[in-house]
Parts: structure tokens; C-alpha cells; sequence
């Protein structure tokens, strides 16, 4: 009788895990289905897939390849006036307006004791540093270095906060910026812990497309010009595991 009543009590605990997980995890993914997602090319390199920015700047010749069928201002100008190209227009329009519908990213978070670049909680301020970008020493034409910038996604209203790599180069240093999560210690040690699927994602609505930023990279000595997406940041999540351990709106 006894071990029928453990088999139950086990039953009832596993069913009830079971339910549980699954509630946290529809209620993630009911928050993030309806939403794009921009994807990594190469998270550690920080290096986003370039299909929004490429997509936006892209005409009807090179987002449907037919630049080589129409490879000449005459042959441009004619299938311009046509239905075909009227047609293909106004759907490349409407790809771009959807581009600037609500978005996220989806980034690793690794515990310092499986990368130098990881994570280690801080038991002073409570809560973990991550870090965003480094390596970032391009200056805008006011002599300003870009700031809280993901590759091309610049999320203006995000706390970043920004070391210099070298303070003794001042500006010419590169700079580190990092988005500090507060989280309790019970938290600390479940980011901390390698076995564990720890996610940062950052939930915003593009509001803007730079077309040109003009820079100088001083370590280069080079002059250039790059496209940002200006992003409006609604919601941060700390994910582990597909559950949702810290949430914060903007």
C-alpha cells in the first residue's frame, strides 16, 4: 500500500513539474512567436544576419536579382514603367514596413568559468555585467563614439555603460559596453551554473533608419560612413532553460 501511495505521490510531482515547465515555456513562446526575430550570423563576433539592413536599402533590381536581366539605364527605365515592376514595388514596400514591426534578439550568456568574456555575479551590486560589444572605436562626425550598438542595431533608450579598454588612450581607446541585469543571488547561481541554458532577450521596435553615419576610425586613420537601426527597447528578458527569471519593460 505504502509503495502504491510513493508511485502516486512521484506521479503527481512529475506531472506537476512537467506542467509547470510547459506554462513557463508556452507563456515564452506566446511572447515571442507573434514577434520577428533578427538573428546572429556569428554571435561571437557580435555580427548580425544582414538581411533587415540589406532589405531596407535594397531597391526592386537588387532585392529580386534582376539587376543582370536589366543591366542598363534603358533597360532600367522601360521595366520601370511596367506592371511587373509596379507589382514587385509595392510588395518590396510592404517587406520594409514589416521590417519596422516589433522585434527581438536572442543572445548566449556564458558563466565566467567557460569564457574569459562570461559572466561573474557581483556580489556588490547584485547582479551580473554582461557585456554587449567591445573592440568599438568608430567616431561619428561630432567626434562621439557610437554607443549602445549591437552591429547595426542601436538601441537608444537601453542603460548600456561604457569602460574604456585603455584608459590611457582616452579616446582613442576602444571602448566596452555592458548592460547590467540585477538579479538575486538564488538567480546568480543558476547563470552560473554551465549546465544551464541562459538567454538575454531584448524585446524593440525599429523607429529609424540612419542612411548614413558618417566616421573616422582613428586607429585606421580611415574615413567612412555605416547604417544604423534606431531601436525603441520594450522589454529585457533573462531566460534559463525557457523560463522567464527576470523581466524588465521600458
Amino acid at each position: 500500500m505504502l509503495n502504491k501511495f510513493l508511485k502516486i505521490l512521484l506521479i503527481l510531482v512529475v506531472t506537476q513539474t512537467a506542467v509547470t515547465s510547459y506554462g513557463q515555456s508556452s507563456a515564452l513562446d506566446s511572447l515571442l512567436e507573434p514577434i520577428n526575430k533578427i538573428k546572429f550570423e556569428d554571435e561571437d563576433r557580435q555580427k548580425l544576419d544582414p538581411y533587415f539592413i540589406d532589405t531596407y536599402f535594397s531597391n526592386v533590381y537588387q532585392y529580386f536579382d534582376l539587376e543582370e536581366t536589366y543591366n542598363t539605364p534603358l533597360k532600367k527605365e522601360v521595366f520601370k514603367n511596367s506592371k511587373e515592376y509596379k507589382a514587385l514595388s509595392d510588395s518590396l514596400a510592404q517587406i520594409k514596413k514589416d521590417l519596422l514591426k516589433p522585434s527581438y534578439i536572442e543572445m548566449k550568456i556564458i558563466p565566467i568559468s567557460r569564457s574569459e568574456y562570461g559572466v561573474e555575479y557581483d556580489l556588490k551590486r547584485n547582479g551580473f555585467k554582461v557585456l554587449m560589444n567591445d573592440s568599438r572605436h568608430v567616431y561619428d562626425n561630432t567626434s562621439t563614439q557610437v554607443k549602445n550598438v549591437i552591429d547595426y542595431l542601436s538601441f537608444t533608450n537601453l542603460p548600456f555603460q561604457s569602460t574604456l579598454a585603455d584608459p590611457i588612450l582616452g579616446k582613442l581607446s576602444e571602448i566596452k559596453e555592458y548592460l547590467f541585469l540585477p538579479v538575486n543571488k538564488n538567480v546568480g547561481l543558476e547563470v552560473e551554473d554551465e549546465n544551464n541554458d541562459t538567454k538575454l532577450i531584448i524585446i524593440f521596435t525599429p523607429t529609424a533608419v540612419s542612411k548614413k553615419l558618417t566616421f573616422y576610425d582613428i586607429m585606421n586613420a580611415e574615413q567612412g560612413s555605416s547604417k544604423f537601426v534606431l531601436c525603441n527597447v520594450k522589454k529585457v528578458l533573462l531566460v534559463i532553460n525557457d523560463e522567464i527569471k527576470y523581466s524588465k519593460n521600458y
